[in-house]
């Protein structure tokens, strides 16, 4: 209420004039996370230990009660009142952090905003090594996507894998030089990228150490998936058509993999998680009657591998997280949609300041479009198709 009173009657002159402010601009910020948090259909569903952490709204509104302190508000928050405020992540690290922030609200979105932001909050307070900045935070909130999200293919690992584990893993491997120069420079949104891998930690160990060493760079670690070899039939006769029996019931792990070989999808697969590896973002992706993969080459570009229709032809993977979701509803299922992000990526400042342009817009209607992204109901903007490729 105190942004829309802000700017309410001012031109659209002035309305920009005032987001240069820095105390604006953070409370801008502050609000759409908490606007996006309150549409959220998970909120207080799980920790990331499992614990329950309270139920919907209710625990939404008593972490909001609890952090009013640092949004400006004066006198005893009454989140204890509702008997939950001990269970629930402490919001405040999070909002007071600029930071942290502009890193979830520049990443891409979220299905799930307040199982991102509980999660997040819950690596802040465990893990303090992240809560200064830099890129220990843009990892820990990648982390928090991936969490939140929960996409990935179980059939490539044999047991869930742990956020937690995952967010020190990378953290010691880059501490420890074993991944690629570029890793400590990556967004959030490109490192959803790496930590959202299907396979577990153990195999990105296994990969670093067996990958070709044509391709341990990061110009050509992509190509790893040439190493698979290219077969329909295990040597007892069994299909690849017919999932898991084709590796004698074993997980498709990179070794496995390497062992057995595949048809596309292993290959692809497997070349994506030889990126995640050295901690070069990449996914495989969908063409007719094909799987592919993309990865990010070491100035940005992403880089199709596997290639059998080129980009009009090349889709989303099923499992993997999308990108604008909520703004572009179908669309979000074209990959090209990752190099015009990768782009945004590489002029944050540019575009945050068109983010707050957006939001801005928004407060200063009556708000009654609904939460973040979502087209007004019955406005028809919901059933329109997503553009021809």
């Amino acid at each position: 209420h105190q942004l829309r009173g802000a700017f309410r009657g001012r031109s659209a002159d002035e309305i920009c004039a005032l987001l240069e402010g820095p105390r604006l601009q953070e409370a801008l910020l502050q609000c759409e996370l908490l606007s996006r948090m309150r549409s959220s259909e998970v909120w207080g569903e799980g920790s990331l230990n499992g614990a329950s952490s309270g139920e919907g709204s209710s625990s939404f509104l008593a972490a909001l009660l609890r952090a009013m302190p640092c949004l400006g508000c004066t006198g005893r928050s009454p989140a204890a009142d509702l008997g939950m405020g001990d269970s629930l992540p402490d919001l405040r690290p999070l909002l007071q952090s600029r930071e942290a922030l502009e890193a979830l609200l520049t990443s891409g979105g979220s299905r799930a905003w307040g199982k991102m932001a509980e999660a997040l909050c819950r690596l802040l307070q465990s893990e303090p090594g992240c809560a200064p900045g830099g890129w220990r935070l843009r990892l820990a909130a990648a982390v928090a996507f991936c969490y939140a999200e929960g996409e990935t293919d179980r059939n490539h690992h044999e047991e869930p894998i742990d956020v937690l584990h995952r967010y020190r893993s990378f953290g010691e491997w880059a501490d420890q030089g074993l991944l690629f120069p570029q890793f400590c420079s990556l967004t959030t949104w490109q490192l959803r990228y790496v930590v959202g891998s299907w396979h577990a930690d153990s195999c990105l160990v296994w990969a670093r150490v067996h990958v070709d060493q044509q391709y341990r760079s990061p110009e050509s670690v992509g190509m790893a998936a040439r190493m698979v070899r290219y077969r329909d039939f295990n040597d007892r006769g069994v299909s690849v058509q017919e999932g898991l029996r084709f590796y004698d019931g074993k997980a498709a792990t990179m070794p496995v993999i390497n062992e057995y070989g595949g048809v596309c999808g292993a290959v692809s697969k497997f070349g994506a998680g030889a990126c995640h590896a050295f901690g070069v973002p990449a996914m495989p992706v969908a063409q007719p009657g094909h799987c592919a993969l993309i990865w990010r080459g070491p100035q940005g570009s992403w880089e199709l591998e596997n290639d059998c229709g080129g980009w009009n032809q090349t889709r989303m993977h099923d499992g993997i997280q999308r990108t604008w979701r909520d703004e572009l509803g179908r669309s979000c299922e074209l990959a090209g949609i990752v190099p015009v992000m990768e782009r945004a990526q590489t002029s944050l400042a540019n575009y945050l300041a068109s983010e707050r342009l957006r939001w801005a817009a928004r407060f200063c209607s009556d708000g009654q479009a609904g939460s973040a992204g979502t087209a007004a109901p019955g406005s028809g903007a919901e059933e329109e198709a997503p553009p021809d490729p």
